[in-house]
């Protein structure tokens, strides 16, 4: 286990989630704004999805953050152990971003009501 990356001195990283940092290509600073500020979700086996969500984003730059590092942050998910360990992270798909699976399924179901109606 590493330590830590120069990046985050107070935060242990796993090996794996700091290969996978350089072979994803995750910005530093987005990643650091997901670690401090992220939403926690219970992500199952004792471990926690941490994940910046769009109601955080006037606050956030309110604070100081670029946009365009909000931006590159609401696009990533990090995995933390219950000791704050840095499992892994990785970017979510756009589809997924930001909304939860109850919010897609209440518009597929919206979508497929509406077209009901239609016939």
């Amino acid at each position: 286990m590493h330590p830590s990356l120069p990046f985050f001195p107070d935060t242990h990283v796993t090996r794996h989630a700091a290969l996978r940092v350089a072979q994803r290509n995750i910005c530093a600073q987005a990643l650091e704004l997901v670690t401090m500020h992220g939403v926690d979700v219970p992500a199952g086996g004792g471990l926690m999805r941490r994940e910046v969500r769009y109601d955080q984003v006037t606050a956030l730059h309110a604070e100081g953050f670029s946009l365009d590092i909000i931006e590159k942050a609401l696009r990533l998910e990090a995995i933390f152990a219950s000791d704050e360990t840095l499992v892994t992270c990785y970017k979510r798909t756009p589809r997924h971003a930001g909304r939860s699976t109850r919010d897609r399924k209440l518009t597929t179901s919206s979508r497929h009501r509406r077209s009901l109606e239609r016939l």
